[in-house]
């Protein structure tokens, strides 16, 4: 559709009158107050059951809006689940203006040059308008594509590259909580974010630390909650504490799952503590990936058993390593890790000293034994002698159903936009949402303590938490966040895995409505926009100031009580292995394995790792496509 001025010749003859020249042409009846100069563009947009009313409202307010000043108005097509035929529709002269991608479909389109670069028309008016600076790097990075190769000949995307869409709002995975069985195991929840400890603490009386889970005696915590003490599995008197605002370590979240799973008192057994499919929040807490680019290969390679050190950055004013900057309590990326790790002495020498600038994190390893050894059961063996702990089902199929039952499971990873369906299930008012579980490390070593077996089979059911202000070989248990020698906690990256939701401008579209199609991009992008969208609760609003703002998270229309766990881990989120490239092909030689041998404990991550890694990378090296910042 060409020309789409409203002044235009009609078969009728030429009619300068707005209305006239619409109705003439068959085409939509303008608001009272538009300009006889205003163009009319096509959206196409993509929508669920649960926020096509939003999209409605959103066109409307803006064509009766901003619309009228911009002097654009807007046309949408509506598409329920899918864009159908997208690639053949943008292939050439488009109808549409603006189109919705998923993240999944971005890369393959944007290697076919379909997508209209946008950073030109990004200046500073339109950046204020949009709040731009509020919207996370994060976001804005992933929707980057350079659709002409480099002196290689390979694509490249995300930081340094061409801006080709726009991030409309986030849908990060969560985690899911049954507030029923909490409070049928006297567990008290809590929603103080780190941040606001010392606050909530001075307020009350407390003396709650930074996690996620603890157990406390009633003499350390005392305040208002000194009075809440309850058996644990040890049978003493504590305080049980879940903060819905601070991430669990990796073990509190193993020893609360192992401890859903034990019956005691008046306390019943739950089949799993814990249903997970994903495991990227913990590699990438730690700087790990199931990728990583080979500086002397120039070519990615499986990385999902890396064994190689991580860092974090101690440096006050920040760091640059093999030519990236890092800041303060940023963690390093795979191959910049990597250059550290192959040259020996530059490692020693920010690693070592008083005052090193980093601090040796974990490996790749060492997240992934971490994460399988949640669903593979305790007879079993994970690798090189570390057996499961069993406390997530290795079928991950029917994890919303497990945990809907309100039967089986209380603890669940999964993306926040399915909380509407939830909402509508028969555990309704029954969950809420808290962050995924990040790497910490804790003054005193280890946040828990094994009674009895020391190693081998069996292990993990002797491992129980360390009570905050118990002693333990002469040492009282303080619960307190280890600091570096500058102050810096010594805690992994919260990251989420989310997918994005974006518009583009086609750019086999008219181009004389490019500028057209930019004003109502921008407004959608913007504020007003968002806070249209948002009302539909399956994306986090994309601005920061927005997303963690009293009038987002307090709205009657949120999803539930905690929906700032959605908001904070958008603030950090990143895309799944499968919209990594412009084709997900690279996967299928790895993934059965990884999700169904490696879990049920039918093969070590050695065995699997030998046996997919040459396929693996032979795949890898068939994706032609670079990406900065990962």
């Amino acid at each position: 559709m060409k020309g789409k001025k409203i002044i235009a010749a009609c078969a009728a003859g030429i009619m300068t009158a707005v209305s006239a020249v619409m109705a003439g042409c068959g085409g939509p009846q303008l608001p009272p107050g538009a300009s006889d100069d205003t163009v009319v563009i096509e959206y196409a947009v993509v929508y669920d059951t649960y926020n096509l009313e939003v999209y409605r409202e959103l066109v409307d307010t803006y064509n009766n809006g901003q619309g009228l000043e911009d002097e654009v108005y807007v046309v949408p097509k509506y598409e329920s689940g899918t864009m159908s035929n997208l690639t053949t529709l943008l292939a050439r002269d488009c109808r549409y203006n603006v189109v919705t991608l998923y993240e999944d479909q971005f890369k393959q389109i944007a290697a076919l040059d379909y997508l209209l670069p946008l950073d030109s028309y990004l200046t500073a008016d339109v950046q204020n308008a949009m709040q731009w600076s509020e919207i996370p790097e994060g976001m804005t990075n992933r929707l980057r594509f350079n659709a002409t190769p480099d002196e290689n000949g390979r694509y490249t995307a995300g930081t340094g590259t061409n801006l080709v869409a726009l991030p409309i709002g986030d849908d990060p995975q969560v985690l899911y909580y049954n507030t029923e069985i909490m409070g049928l195991r006297d567990i008290v929840v809590i929603s103080v974010a780190e941040e606001d400890l010392e606050a909530y603490n001075a307020e009350h009386g407390t003396k709650l630390k930074a996690h996620g889970y603890a157990e406390y005696t009633p003499e350390f915590i005392g305040g208002d909650l000194a009075a809440e003490a309850s058996l644990n599995e040890k049978g003493q008197s504590v305080v049980k504490v879940f903060n819905n605002r601070i991430p669990m370590s990796w073990e509190e979240l193993r020893c609360l799952a192992k401890s859903f799973q034990t019956g005691w008192e008046d306390y019943r057994a739950y089949e799993y503590g814990y249903l997970a499919e994903w495991w990227f929040n913990y590699g990438w807490s730690v700087g790990g990936d199931c990728i990583g680019w080979n500086e002397e290969t120039g070519e990615y390679e499986l990385t999902v058993t890396q064994d190689t050190d991580n860092f974090l950055v101690l440096a006050d004013d920040g760091i640059t390593v093999n030519g990236t900057e890092y800041a303060q309590g940023d963690i390093l990326f795979y191959e910049d890790a990597m250059y550290l790790n192959n040259n020996v002495s530059e490692k020693t020498r920010l690693t070592e000293g008083d005052q090193p600038s980093l601090y040796i994190m974990p490996s790749q390893y060492d997240a992934i034994l971490e994460f399988e050894s949640l669903m593979v059961p305790e007879t079993a063996e994970v690798d090189d002698g570390n057996y499961g702990y069993g406390v997530a089902s290795p079928d991950t199929s029917d994890r919303s159903r497990r945990f809907l039952t309100g039967n089986d499971c209380p603890l669940l990873n999964e993306a926040f936009s399915r909380g509407n369906s939830y909402a509508g299930s028969a555990l309704a008012g029954k969950w809420d949402m808290a962050p995924l579980a990040q790497y910490r490390e804790f003054e005193g070593g280890r946040v828990y303590y094994a009674d009895g077996i020391t190693s081998g089979e069996g292990k993990f059911a002797n491992e129980y938490l360390k009570v905050i202000g118990e002693a333990y070989d002469g040492e009282v248990y303080t619960g307190d966040v280890k600091t570096a020698w500058n102050d810096t906690p010594i805690v992994g990256e919260a990251v989420s895995c989310s997918r994005n939701y974006m518009v583009a401008i086609p750019r086999n579209s008219d181009s004389a409505e490019y500028d057209a199609s930019m004003k109502f991009v921008s407004w959608l992008v913007g504020p007003e926009g968002q806070k249209i969208l948002a009302q539909g609760n399956t994306m986090v609003p994309n601005q920061t100031s927005y997303a963690m703002s009293a009038e987002y998270l307090e709205s009657e229309d949120r999803l539930s009580d905690n929906v700032w766990a959605a908001a904070f881990a958008s603030q950090n989120s990143d895309i799944g292995d499968w919209a990594y490239f412009d084709q997900s092909t690279w996967i299928n030689n790895w993934s059965s394995d990884f999700n169904g041998a490696v879990r049920l404990g039918q093969k070590t991550l050695t065995e699997f790792f030998k046996g997919v890694k040459t396929a693996a990378n032979n795949a890898l090296a068939l994706m032609n496509l670079r990406i900065y910042g990962r």
